[in-house]
């Protein structure tokens, strides 16, 4: 006598968006945007921006970052090229920078 199995796959597909943030949403006119990342001794080295929210950018020692993508992104990923070009200069902006809040303190981007 013969025993038949039967199984039955189920397959579940999920879709995620992507979470696009804007900057225009997330920062005031003048606000304080620091990004820091290591040299090779240890030391820290830092960036300071401010936001322009008439041209939507943030602007660095005389360079404006803005565009289509991020601007936070290209101000994080311009900092990795010229400080660290022995790095690759991927960078997760919104996890890396902190913005300087009412405070006085500084918050990281990354829940925003």
């Amino acid at each position: 006598m013969a025993t038949t199995v039967t199984t039955t796959t189920t397959v579940t597909t999920t879709t995620t968006k992507t979470k696009r943030r804007d900057i225009s949403i997330c920062f005031t006119n003048g606000q304080l945007i620091k990004h820091t990342i290591n040299m090779p001794d240890g030391t820290p080295h830092t960036w300071f921006g401010v936001y322009s929210r008439d041209e939507n950018e943030i602007i660095c020692n005389g360079v404006k970052y803005k565009g289509r993508s991020s601007p936070l992104n290209k101000f994080a990923k311009s900092h990795y090229e010229i400080a660290r070009p022995d790095r690759v200069s991927n960078v997760n902006a919104w996890k890396e920078c902190e913005y300087q809040g009412y405070d006085g303190n500084w918050e990281s981007t990354y829940n925003l």
